[in-house]
């Protein structure tokens, strides 16, 4: 009888150990997506630099119609850019100069940049009056008159025009984006 005692016990105790298993476990799987979850609100964009950890692209433009830009950072050196490794920023266009902060993930540490002028068809020309990348309280500043000297114009796309600092879609409707050059690459590397 005690014997079954025992058996019975050793029962119990192993079904809770399982229980309790299986709780912990599930937390963790929570707690992992919520963690996931926040990577999509730091790949967004926000009106302010949010700190010394981040990586901050500040690009001073005109645009004229509603749209969303986009910041493709890779960390190896390659032109091979991801949505995974890039942040968005939603904006109201307006004739007037504005500014589009772009804080990159926590501790990103990005060695080549592209960037995308907008998903909205009627976009029309950008123009780039300064492009501020900082890191760490190191800043480095492109004006809108040398921004060629670190970027390129996606052929298949688009135009610069170096006198007016706009860039322009080859035809009505393209969506518009810059490649970096070899030049920019060193620039990015002493904001480490």
């Amino acid at each position: 009888m005690k014997l079954l005692k025992i058996i019975y016990l050793h029962k119990i105790i192993v079904i809770m150990k399982i229980k309790i298993i299986t709780v912990l476990l599930l937390a963790m799987v929570f707690i992992s997506c919520k963690k996931e979850g926040n990577i999509n609100e730091e790949n967004q964009a926000t009106n302010q630099p949010i700190g010394n950890d981040y990586f901050v692209v500040t690009i001073d433009l005109v645009a004229q119609k509603d749209d969303s830009f986009h910041v493709f950072f890779s960390e190896d050196g390659s032109d091979n850019f991801i949505e995974e490794n890039s942040v968005w920023a939603e904006f109201k266009g307006s004739p007037n100069s504005q500014k589009l902060v772009f804080n990159l993930p926590k501790e990103r540490m990005p060695n080549q940049i592209r960037l995308d002028f907008g998903v909205n068809k009627e976009q029309g020309d950008v123009k780039i009056n300064n492009i501020e990348i900082s890191n760490k309280g190191k800043i480095f500043n492109i004006s809108g008159s040398e921004f060629t000297k670190y970027f390129r114009a996606n052929e298949a796309s688009t135009i610069i025009d170096v006198t007016t600092q706009t860039i322009k879609p080859i035809k009505p409707g393209v969506n518009t984006s810059i490649f970096p050059l070899e030049t920019l690459r060193p620039e990015l590397e002493k904001l480490f």
